[in-house]
């Protein structure tokens, strides 16, 4: 049986391998560089361990406050593992940050899809049952 737990900072780079399959231009050193930093904001970090002991997914998110949301999580990241997609890993470590999230007292969830990212988008309307509400914005400064 699978296995969620919060994953401290000391551990983290137990979980460089998923970051990268993400964010397909970190490096080690930008990981270790900005950890610190992402954790001393308030990141918190859940992984799914698979029964063979592995971490297969993980979900960093953040509580936040604003006036459109009110106290709500910002999923950063949800990365499972490209040779574990499919097994519903992710659908699993999500549900469980839903619970976290209610239990937090928070409203709502919010999280941003890059257009990179294939048939995430899909995933969280069809099996999670998140709207699409807007778009986002980046400008390199």
């Amino acid at each position: 049986m699978e296995n969620i737990l919060e994953i401290d900072i000391e551990r983290a780079s137990d979980t460089f391998f998923l970051f990268k399959q993400l964010h397909k231009g970190l490096t080690e050193e930008m990981f270790e560089e900005r950890i610190g930093q992402i954790y001393e904001d308030g990141y918190r970090l859940f992984g799914l361990v698979s029964e063979d002991g592995r971490i297969v997914s993980i979900a960093g998110v953040n509580i936040l406050t604003n006036f459109s949301n009110g106290k709500f999580v910002y999923v950063y990241d949800l990365i499972t593992d490209e040779d574990n997609r499919g097994k519903g890993f992710g659908k699993l470590l999500l549900e469980f940050v839903h619970m976290w999230a209610m239990e937090e007292g928070c409203e709502k969830m919010s999280l941003i899809v890059g257009t990179e990212s294939g048939k995430s988008g899909e995933f969280y309307v069809n099996k999670m049952e998140y709207e699409l509400k807007g778009y986002c914005y980046k400008k390199i400064l």
